[in-house]
């Protein structure tokens, strides 16, 4: 057998898998495996042919075959999973010998890539092993010699070991979704680190970094695929990682400090990082033979996302606590203490959702409680799920205490990551109230089949986690004629100034894409 599969829903299947075959002698193909082992066979209708994929799929899948590298930086619902693989698996009737390695977050390396292959008439008999779970699990799956091999992104430096780093590197085509994770830049960890118990700083042996792993790991590769739906959340500074995974410095710079020499100035007093005058243009004209961008808009109609600030004023008494607290840095009232302009931030944030985070240093180890102070979002929220009248909410909230919170108020409450069946549950309209922190539920979940409203208890600084969270409900599928998103804020705070950072990244990044953007005549 060719699959192995962790602690997702289809976990208990891996023990099945290794009682079938220790020692595969037969490679197995993924549709059978499905049917064997799952119960599922091909629906009445028959696999979808390849003749089904959309222009703009096989223009990517062709790109694929014909380009040593490329960034498809394509909007979610437009299939660049389907496309993706496609364009792999040509590549590999080709050369026999050549091996797919899929890089990809946790839940999508476990249920997205699997499925997708399993979707497909021209895929269904690619063999395909999941490398997550248990380093047992991983173990197995590694030893499999199949078509795809799957990874979640946090196990690469575990891989890049394992395997005996480069001589063990065996992966001609190597795929990365979501490329805007390679925008740190960074090979190594540092050199030191803070104790977390003693404080003091202690020196430790520098390791490969993911970034690092996929840049070694590169230059065994033939073709490199790097796949984002937000390839530049804060702009061009977001793009010198990716580009150097695929040309290797040539384009952009051999190393982030020549990126940043040659394209942005940092303030010498607050290190804040801005692009040169012209630096946008320059960067865009060096990398628009090797960035494709497709826009959902110009292929396909999607349900509209109708947008609904919802605006909650705070007690005289807890705004005037609110306003001193951002003058001080001390919330009186409260005991809390913001020992720096970048803590007040979060804690002002914090405010503004109902609570505040205390630690007490006097304790050893420091104890952390959380201090109510207002229950104005969850009022809203009430409100939300009352005019609701039983249809289903996809909520998104910012920091654990909202999280427990929420629990109290609404007890039939169903978290993400508490139940491995979730998305199964909510594309069958079984979960009325489902919450997740958007950074676990960003990339690559299909959720349009159970609903159609989104709220925001609490936001996100992030362009990539406020764009692919809200995408979740808005995509081909969804029977409703729009995706309502509530967004939760509380009036004259710094919800509001998150809220128009949001919409200026989204500005910028809607330029980069313009700026390499693709339109076919038949899409």
């Amino acid at each position: 057998m060719l699959c192995s599969i962790d602690d997702s829903p289809l976990a208990s299947l891996l023990s099945t898998v290794l009682q079938v075959s220790e020692t595969p002698s037969v490679e197995t193909p993924l549709s059978a495996f499905l049917e064997q082992l799952l119960g599922i066979a091909p629906p009445a209708s028959g696999l979808r042919p390849e003749s089904m994929l959309r222009s703009y799929q096989r223009y990517l899948a062709d790109r694929i075959v014909t380009m040593p590298y490329l960034l498809g930086a394509a909007e979610m619902s437009l299939g660049k999973t389907a496309a993706a693989l496609t364009g792999a698996r040509r590549l590999m009737k080709k050369r026999l010998t050549w091996r797919t390695i899929i890089i990809a977050p946790l839940t999508v390396a476990e249920e997205t890539w699997p499925t997708e292959l399993a979707e497909w008439e021209h895929l269904a008999d690619a063999t395909f092993t999941v490398v997550c779970g248990s380093e047992a699990q991983r173990l197995a799956a590694l030893k499999r010699d199949a078509e795809f091999t799957i990874i979640n992104r946090e196990n690469l430096p575990w891989l890049w070991e394992t395997i005996g780093q480069d001589r063990g590197w065996r992966w001609k085509i190597l795929i990365y979704d979501e490329a805007s994770r390679l925008k740190g830049f960074v090979h190594r960890t540092p050199g030191k680190r803070k104790d977390p118990k003693t404080g003091a700083v202690v020196k430790r042996k520098p390791t490969l970094t993911e970034f690092g792993v996929v840049a070694r790991g590169r230059k065994h590769c033939e073709r490199v695929v790097e796949l984002s739906g937000t390839p530049s959340p804060n702009g061009i500074i977001d793009l010198g990682g990716p580009i150097y995974i695929l040309d290797k410095g040539e384009r952009l710079g051999p190393s982030k400090a020549a990126f940043h020499r040659r394209f942005f100035d940092t303030n010498e007093f607050s290190h804040k990082v801005t692009p040169k005058p012209g630096a946008k243009d320059e960067v865009m004209s060096r990398i628009k033979d090797v960035m494709i961008a497709l826009r959902a808009e110009d292929y396909i109609d999607l349900p509209p996302q109708v947008f609904n600030p919802i605006y909650v004023r705070l007690a005289p008494k807890h705004m005037q606590q609110y306003k001193a607290f951002e003058r001080t840095l001390v919330a009186e009232a409260y005991d809390v203490e913001a020992v720096t302009k970048g803590v007040l931030t979060n804690k002002l944030l914090q405010f503004a959702n109902g609570g505040l985070y205390r630690t007490d240093e006097r304790i050893y180890p420091p104890i952390r409680e959380t201090i109510p102070v207002h229950d104005a979002k969850l009022r809203a929220l009430e409100s939300i799920v009352e005019e609701a009248a039983g249809q289903n909410i996809l909520l998104a909230y910012s920091f654990q205490f909202d999280r427990e919170r929420i629990r109290k108020k609404f007890p039939k409450v169903v978290f993400f990551d508490e139940d491995k069946n979730f998305v199964k549950k909510w594309n069958a309209g079984k979960i009325q109230l489902g919450a997740a922190h958007p950074a676990s539920m960003a990339h690559g979940l299909n959720l349009q089949h159970g609903g159609h409203i989104q709220v925001w208890f609490g936001l996100t600084w992030s362009l990539e986690l406020w764009d692919q969270f809200n995408r979740r409900l808005a995509r081909p599928g969804q029977l409703n004629h729009s995706v309502f998103i509530h967004v939760i804020m509380a009036k004259g705070t710094m919800d509001e100034i998150q809220y128009e950072k949001l919409q200026q990244k989204g500005v910028n990044q809607d330029e980069i894409m313009d700026a390499v953007r693709i339109r076919l005549t038949d899409g």
